[in-house]
């Protein structure tokens, strides 16, 4: 049962509700994994001969990793979740896929999630079989509030034990907001981390190989001749991507009479040299030959690899808005031929992206001009780029923006002139990075080279108050600039508030420990000024002792939280006995979350004390200043009413609860938008105290009220109120 405004601070830091988006339109799909890969077409694209999808290369080794992940599919809990992570190249997806077959072999059933537009995927209940696998791809890129409804999607209580895999490149920023989030929700949470699997020389030469040979077969030569790359024991070639695109290029340049660059960060190079071949050989000769010119082929992939794949419609606006087509019978055609030159996997989409992922951000950066030491590029392609992630004046952000900034920034790790491009866009906008969404702003938080000035325009952005989809890239972007700004200063009142700022992020994105370890510094300094000037900077310290009260009691350190709060009531009372107009306040917050604390501990008696104390604060500050104070004293009287519930002392709770009602009904009517959610909230406990005396017909009704409130309220605001 709520507590109404029952330890605000700790409310306001770390309230943290899964949203369930059952019965409304998700932002994703699950669908049945793809346990048989299928044929790569007839004339495939040398970029498809590396694709996960079609797994043409035989699935070796990880044994100890396919073992960790088996062990954690059969343990005792009946929802996990398990973060898969490693650099791009590295094998996820092919350990995943792997995964997923032994696992419905194992009796599993196994799905896919899948963050798109394309909503045409069956909304029934999943089988579950012996249990129920969901793997989600590129899980970094999911706004935090998706994945949340994913997890609470009723679709996942199949009765049977439930393992949701994410597969992410890092869960830096993000994978702990998700995880204490779960925790909250009893969630089973772990990390796995995917190392190298080709990390000594021999092992590289048995991947490289068995690589070779299976390429070999696939175009018709015999691969057993395809020499050893030189260096293979390079840290180059630590990924298994880097390895089995060395093999590949080595096949086709023993097929073609080619030579393999000796360079192996030039490998890219040769196989996009392949890829353009490739698709002049379908425009002039090939089996199903293609209108489209190579060079604006060129340009649907650039356009696909940023974008991803898209509904038709969507993917025409594309190609008009990057100048590819004027005309939809155009459009249709380049849409057309694209998708002979990549099949999508999603027959409902088009635009299937270049993959793998790095080779993918390795031709946009290419066709993008000025990379170093490299041949320039296409001009088109600057201003296409920014078409793309830059909204028109007036337009919502469109889908396509919020997938294109994300495989920007983890291009531009790698190639400085496209984040040269990045930056000198955000420096133009910085909002841009807010309007696309938490998932940017990780990304930028974790870009090693990001131009700190130009974060610092971007966090100028940030809102004042909580946003679910925002708070775990805003936390991870106040992170990364902490140390920034705390150098900027001397001052160790702006570095306590500098600290308190930090603590307050990362306490809304869910990383409670670090939020604490922040809060204990703020702490710290407030204690040292308040120590050397009090009446300067006790009412500061005060403060960032209710709200490191507030952050124990998250962890459930409840002692260590009320010896804090009480100091922070202490102070407050000395404040408030010589002046009680500024102090007042603040003394009745502290009370109020002091009475929660003693009745998280059992404490009862006091905790009615420290309420009831509160309570007359708010009744006397109400009666001076009804407009300003009587929202508070409605949420005062709340709480009284569980204290007094809970000391069994039913009728007086009945009637603070019903005070606390007829004042809210009155804010209500001046105010809907500001106080309804108060009002359900205080209609649900009036519902329970009528239900504790038996007055049940009269109890129904007060609850109806508050659901009626509450449904009005989510279809305004689902993300807020579902929960």
């Amino acid at each position: 049962m709520s507590d109404g405004q029952l330890n605000i601070a700790s409310r306001d830091l770390y309230a943290a509700g899964v949203q369930n988006f059952y019965g409304r339109e998700p932002g994703y799909e699950l669908a049945p994994f793809p346990l048989e890969a299928p044929l790569p077409p007839v004339e495939v694209a040398p970029s498809r001969l590396l694709s996960v999808r079609y797994r043409l290369v035989p699935f070796a080794g990880r044994v100890a990793e396919r073992a960790e992940l088996t062990g954690w599919r059969d343990g005792r809990a009946a929802l996990a979740v398990r973060l898969l992570s490693g650099p791009g190249g590295q094998g996820k997806s092919r350990l995943a896929a792997r995964f997923a077959v032994e696992s419905a072999a194992a009796g599993w059933a196994v799905w896919t999630a899948r963050e798109t537009p394309a909503l045409a995927a069956d909304r029934g209940p999943l089988p579950g079989g012996a249990g129920l696998l969901v793997v989600v791809d590129y899980a970094e890129r999911w706004p935090l509030p998706e994945l949340l409804g994913l997890l609470a999607d009723r679709r996942l209580s199949a009765g049977v034990p439930v393992r949701v895999l994410l597969l992410a490149r890092s869960g830096a920023g993000w994978w702990e907001s998700l995880a204490h989030r779960l925790d909250d929700q009893d969630v089973v949470v772990s990390e796995q981390s995917l190392g190298p699997v080709a990390g000594s020389l021999p092992g590289r030469e048995v991947t490289f190989t068995a690589a070779a040979g299976r390429f070999g077969e696939l175009l018709g030569v015999d691969g057993s001749r395809v020499g050893l790359p030189t260096g293979l024991d390079d840290d180059v070639y630590r990924l298994v991507l880097t390895v089995h695109m060395a093999a590949l290029a080595g096949v086709d340049a023993l097929r073609t009479g080619s030579s393999v660059p000796e360079d192996p960060g030039r490998l890219s190079e040769y196989l996009l040299r392949r890829e353009r071949d490739h698709w002049r050989r379908l425009h002039a000769t090939g089996a199903r030959p293609v209108a489209t010119v190579p060079e604006v082929m060129g340009r649907a992939v650039f356009a696909a690899t940023l974008t991803r794949p898209l509904p038709y419609e969507a993917a025409m606006t594309v190609l008009e808005r990057v100048g590819l087509a004027s005309a939809p019978e155009v459009a249709g055609q380049i849409l057309s031929d694209h998708a002979v030159c990549y099949p999508p996997s999603d027959p409902s989409l088009v635009l299937e992206p270049l993959y793998p992922d790095r080779l993918g951000e390795d031709f946009l950066a290419l066709t993008l001009p000025g990379a170093t030491g490299r041949r320039d590029g296409d001009p088109w392609a600057d201003s296409a780029m920014s078409r793309l992630i830059v909204p028109k004046a007036g337009e919502a952000v469109p889908v396509w923006a919020d997938r294109a900034w994300p495989v920007l920034v983890e291009t531009a790790k790698r190639w400085p002139h496209v984040g040269g491009r990045l930056l000198a866009v955000l420096r133009e906008d910085p909002s841009l990075a807010m309007a696309a969404g938490g998932a940017v702003l990780t990304a930028l938080a974790s870009w090693n080279d990001m131009d700190l000035d130009v974060l610092a325009s971007v966090e100028r952005h940030f809102p004042d108050h909580r946003r679910a989809d925002l708070d775990a890239g805003v936390a991870a972007v106040t992170a990364r600039l902490h140390t920034y700004w705390i150098g900027q200063t001397g001052d160790p009142a702006v570095q306590a508030r500098l600290w308190e700022r930090l603590a307050w992020r990362l306490g809304n994105a869910g990383r409670r420990e670090e939020a604490l370890a922040a809060g204990e510094q703020g702490v710290e300094i407030r204690r040292r000024l308040a120590g050397a000037n009090p009446a300067a900077f006790e009412p500061d310290l005060a403060a960032a002792l209710t709200n490191l009260g507030a952050m124990l009691s998250g962890l459930g350190r409840r002692e260590e939280a009320l010896v804090t709060t009480e100091q922070a009531v202490e102070i407050y009372r000395r404040l408030a006995g010589a002046n009680p107009a500024a102090f007042e306040p603040d003394l009745a917050r502290s009370l109020t979350n002091l009475g929660a604390l003693l009745s998280e501990l059992g404490r009862r008696k006091e905790a009615l004390a420290a309420t009831a104390q509160a309570v007359e604060i708010r009744r006397r500050l109400a009666g001076a200043n009804p407009a300003a104070f009587e929202p508070d004293l409605a949420g005062a009287v709340d709480n009284l009413g569980v204290r007094l519930s809970g000391l069994g002392r039913r009728e007086e709770a009945l009637a603070a609860t019903a005070q606390a009602v007829e004042i809210r009904r009155r804010l209500v009517e001046a105010n809907p938008a500001a106080f309804e959610p108060d009002l359900a909230r205080s209609l649900n406990n009036l519902g329970v105290r009528l239900s504790e005396l038996g007055r049940r017909k009269e109890a129904l009704v007060a609850t109806e009220q508050a659901v009626e409130i509450y449904r009005r309220l989510v279809e305004a605001n689902p993300a807020a109120f579902e929960p």
